[in-house]
């Protein structure tokens, strides 16, 4: 009789605390979201190599992974507006993850991602960009810790994931991003 209200405390103890774990992931991912965008933005020459040709391309919804670099991540994905931050150019909302080869946590994410680039086919593209290949975008929006993923949808700012989260958790945090 007296291990139930033990347990009852225990269990209330258990969830106030999953709340507040929640609550303090949500206001992390605003602040890191805030962070790469102010990076990018005090950066002069982001989007402005001379180099960058301004092709137009067309959206691969094909659930194939597409490999970027810092010319393509520059006409593909975004341009900085400094009254409205990161705009991306697609329509089709995409999450691009910043990798590099050497790193176990991104290999152990690539397999989950081609899993959910077939999955989510048509609704959504998987962009991957080596780190390693392509300092200046990853200089320029801060990234330094690996993986992190960019969420990126049109009229929205990103958001920012940071860490290899396994397949179910991801797949929540993508539908969420798309019911947004």
């Amino acid at each position: 009789m007296n291990k139930i209200p033990l347990l009852l405390i225990g269990l209330t103890i258990i969830l106030i605390s999953c709340a507040n774990a929640q609550s303090e992931n949500d206001e992390n991912q605003t602040v890191e979201t805030e962070k790469v965008i102010s990076m990018a933005m005090d950066n002069p020459n982001f989007n402005q190599t001379p180099a960058v040709k301004q092709e137009v391309y067309e959206e691969d919804l094909s659930g194939n992974i597409i490999m970027l670099d810092d010319e393509s991540f520059a006409a593909r994905i975004t341009n900085i507006d400094n009254e409205k931050g990161l705009q991306y150019k697609g329509t089709t909302p995409c999450i691009v993850d910043f990798y590099a080869d050497w790193c176990r946590p991104c290999s152990a994410l690539h397999p989950v991602l081609v899993e959910l680039a077939k999955e989510y086919k048509g609704k959504l593209i998987i962009y991957k960009i080596n780190t390693d290949k392509a300092t200046n975008t990853a200089a320029t929006l801060g990234i330094n810790s690996i993986p992190t993923l960019l969420f990126f949808k049109r009229n929205a700012q990103p958001r920012v994931i940071r860490g290899a989260l396994p397949k179910k958790e991801l797949k929540k945090v993508i539908d969420q991003f798309l019911e947004e």
